[in-house]
């Protein structure tokens, strides 16, 4: 799916006779030899920038007087003609469209990059009638190829600010410098789980680890590293401590996320997996982009499974057996769950395109757009934690197994690879209240 969908007309097949464009008129057909099929052009995406950050709703608000950028992508239309609109909505959930409701116009020429690029500012005179939360959105108007708009995926709106709006917790303010404010994007890299840390509970009847008088407490166990295997310890491997796991290796590493906690794209790149696996996996997004130069496949496993009708963030897996395979309903949500296998309550509200769990809140609209071979931006929502697969084992050490591999396949520990960006309390004085298995990292 593309992040912008045609609202209007079917794009024509465009034909090549005598080497100009032709568009088959009504009636005609393709059984002249002179003519030749081009390639389809269309626009793969758009979205709002501040600076080189990527804005979403849900994460960032703009004050009115903030220059921003609209970037188009397009596919075969180098050369070609748009004009840019930007709406104004009423809410995120305005699907109407309102010529009155348009901000400014842009006319633009598609550049040798497939790209169309247009600085605005958010005048202070479009927040006369601003009472609520106002949301913009693109549209982008070609007479050869219909109407495109960004506001049915909602990450792809803009939320404009004035002094004195109340905002939720993770929204930050941009050009507004916070004391304090942590950044999760890093340039190159973007959090998968804003502050990531490295999952510290793990098994309570296990020995205490050399490093902390916590007992459970063993983020070694998080790592990726090999039960017992001496001979297959590495140098930077064998510094963290000796695992202990009741099972043999582990291929990733576990961060701790609360169930609906988002994860984040790490970097640019196209979702090469997106399914449900039948090993203990449990549900999986992957990315492969680029990082530092180099290719890799990142991965996002135990995530919630949300479809537009239904959710699960558990399922059957060995001699877990749970009713309706963990599948859940929205219009049959109750105020509280108990799950079935460790009996401990999760807080529940359903709101039409949300879901609460806890101290999260899922975005259906999001989850259910996020699909195979969907090319994404770093920062941008791919999906929701879950414990699907053989990672439910109680809310606090409910986690994200994120793992990485290079293009051979091959796996590489992902906290050699980003250790600069993972937190890692070996001793759990400071982290363990913490991870409660209730509040995100976002909101430490």
């Amino acid at each position: 799916m593309d992040l912008l969908t045609k609202s209007k007309s079917t794009t024509p097949l465009t034909y090549k006779i005598k080497g100009s464009d032709y568009v088959l008129k009504d009636q005609e057909n393709v059984c002249s030899s002179s003519l030749e099929l081009t390639k389809k052009a269309a626009i793969k995406e758009a979205y709002f920038m501040y600076g080189n950050q990527l804005l979403s709703p849900i994460q960032h608000a703009v004050p009115y007087g903030t220059k921003i950028k609209i970037v188009v992508e397009a596919t075969n239309m180098v050369g070609m003609a748009l004009e840019l609109e930007l709406y104004k909505a009423k809410n995120r959930d305005d699907h109407s469209y309102n010529k009155s409701s348009i901000r400014t116009k842009n006319k633009v020429i598609i550049n040798s990059h497939g790209k169309a690029i247009v600085e605005f500012e958010l005048q202070k005179d479009w927040a006369k009638d601003h009472k609520t939360h106002t949301y913009l959105y693109v549209g982008a108007e070609s007479d050869t190829f219909g109407s495109y708009f960004t506001k049915e995926f909602h990450s792809r709106m803009v939320l404009a600010y004035q002094e004195g709006d109340v905002l939720d917790d993770a929204i930050e303010v941009v050009g507004v410098k916070m004391k304090n404010k942590y950044n999760p994007d890093h340039s190159d890299f973007h959090d998968p789980v804003i502050n990531p840390q490295v999952r510290g509970w793990y098994n309570k009847s296990s020995r205490i680890n050399k490093d902390s008088n916590i007992s459970g407490w063993n983020p070694y166990a998080s790592m990726n590293i090999n039960k017992n295997a001496k001979h297959n310890f590495i140098d930077e491997v064998i510094k963290y401590g000796k695992p202990q796991r009741a099972t043999g290796g582990h291929g990733g590493i576990d961060i701790y996320a609360p169930v609906g906690t988002p994860v984040y794209a790490c970097v640019d790149g196209e979702i090469t997996h997106h399914e449900m696996l039948s090993s203990k996996g449990g549900f999986m997004t992957q990315i492969t982009g680029e990082y530092k130069g180099e290719k890799y496949h990142f991965q996002y496993l135990h995530l919630m499974q949300i479809e537009k009708e239904r959710f699960r963030f558990y399922n059957n897996y060995g001699s877990k057996n749970v009713l309706n395979d963990g599948w859940l309903k929205y219009t049959e949500l109750t105020e509280e769950l108990i799950d079935p296998i460790m009996k401990e309550k999760y807080k529940m509200q359903y709101s039409g395109t949300k879901i609460q769990i806890d101290n999260n809140t899922i975005d259906i609209d999001i989850a259910i757009m996020i699909e195979d071979k969907m090319m994404v931006k770093k920062g941008q929502i791919i999906g929701y934690t879950g414990s699907t697969g053989n990672s439910y084992q109680g809310k606090a050490k409910n986690h994200l197994h994120f793992g990485v591999k290079d293009m051979s396949e091959k796996r590489i520990s992902p906290y050699e690879l980003l250790k600069k960006h993972i937190k890692l309390d070996i001793s759990g004085k400071e982290t363990s209240k913490k991870q409660d298995g209730i509040t995100p990292s976002s909101k430490w």
